[in-house]
């Protein structure tokens, strides 16, 4: 899966966007609490989801992301509250079943 998403012309780097939205809701030890993706659907400007096990909203995380010094190009547009985030055998995320998840819940 890629970790970096193209919006206009500016490669953004998700795990450091995941890495300052840590920083403000810090997860239990070992625990996976937040992961971000990218919706692209051909002819539109990729959008951001981030997927979290707490409660937030669209607002309070780009209001972080701005203070951290990231750019309002690349805007999370859409915050999906889960039990838990899906990993792998591995212990990593599941990149793969989150971008599945994000395609169910759009076409619905």
């Amino acid at each position: 899966m890629k970790r970096f998403v193209n919006i206009g012309g500016e490669m953004i780097s998700l795990p450091a966007k995941v890495a300052a939205i840590d920083q403000a809701y810090p997860s239990q030890e070992g625990q996976i609490g937040l992961a971000l993706t990218a919706e692209e659907q051909k002819g539109q400007r990729p959008r951001l989801c981030l997927f979290t096990t707490f409660d937030c909203t669209v607002e309070e995380v780009n209001r972080v992301l701005q203070r951290a010094g990231f750019s309002n190009l690349a805007r999370v547009r859409r915050v999906q509250s889960l039990d838990e985030i899906p990993t792998l055998g591995s212990g990593k995320t599941d990149y793969r079943g989150l971008t599945d998840r994000l395609k169910r819940l759009t076409s619905q």
